[in-house]
């Protein structure tokens, strides 16, 4: 179980490989090749903007999405995405409630780690 798991939760970053080398050879060709005619300048800035958006996007849409993603893809009422309803409705047991303001979700994180401390040794005064 547990290799099945490592394997499975790598696999986003493995499959990105593909596209992403692609990509990143496309914009070094187009944008700041290996030799340069006469007269011609390497856009460097443009390839980095690029960049920039493509990368850019995917926290943007988390943020704007951020309602629809911490719901669990259920809307106000209660109905799930594809219109169906929630399982707790459905007869399910729901363990624990996470909508409630006691659950773990709308709490602070408070951490009770505390460092040792290391005495210094005295220096004698010359």
């Amino acid at each position: 179980r547990e290799g099945t798991y490592m394997a499975l939760s790598s696999a986003p970053l493995f499959l990105a490989k593909l596209p992403v080398g692609f990509l990143s050879g496309l914009l070094l060709e187009e944008y700041c090749p290996e030799h340069l005619e006469e007269g011609e300048v390497r856009r460097s800035r443009t390839m980095w903007l690029i960049i920039g958006l493509s990368t850019i996007v995917s926290p943007v849409m988390i943020t704007l999405l951020w309602g629809y993603i911490s719901s669990g893809g259920e809307g106000k009422d209660g109905t799930s995405a594809n219109g169906g309803q929630r399982l707790a409705d459905a007869g399910e047991v729901n363990m624990e409630d996470d909508s409630s303001e006691d659950s773990y979700q709308h709490k602070p994180l408070i951490s009770n780690i505390s460092l040792p401390r290391v005495r210094q040794k005295e220096r004698p005064l010359v």
